[in-house]
């Protein structure tokens, strides 16, 4: 076994130091070229997928890609056949001013919801997305 496999066994992701790229495996998650508002974060995967159920039914991805848009999750899957580098999801939180007791808020994406869903459902437990820089805190709080 290579050194590189045995600390990838050890660690399970790596961040590049400007924060801009994650290696998890074989793959690399990167911020979307140009993307100077948002910053990465390493979300729970199942508490993410829980608060995303909670907003716009119509537009949770199930399992097995249930609900998808035009063969996205299928195509995403097909891609990852041979692609090993991987533009994050960009999500954002129902604003702290909005959240209550009885109204928890929940997350939306602005972009990659397909792609979360396919790798949630290859059991990622974590899963690094693109979040705004304001909702760092946030995030850390429900979803780290």
């Amino acid at each position: 076994m290579s050194i590189a496999k045995e600390v990838l066994s050890l660690c399970e992701y790596f961040m590049d130091k400007e924060g801009r790229s994650v290696v998890h495996g074989d793959y690399k998650f990167k911020l979307p070229y140009g993307n100077k508002h948002d910053v990465l974060f390493l979300a729970d995967t199942k508490k993410l997928d829980k608060s995303w159920k909670r907003g716009d039914p119509m537009l949770h991805i199930g399992s097995g890609g249930e609900g998808q848009l035009h063969n996205r999750y299928n195509d995403f899957q097909d891609w990852l056949k041979t692609n090993k580098d991987i533009e994050v999801a960009q999500v954002s939180h129902t604003p702290q001013d909005m959240i209550s007791k009885n109204h928890p808020g929940h997350i939306g994406f602005v972009n990659g919801r397909h792609r979360f869903a396919v790798l949630r459902d290859m059991g990622l437990k974590k899963i690094p997305v693109a979040v705004p820089k304001g909702q760092q805190g946030l995030f850390k709080q429900r979803f780290g």
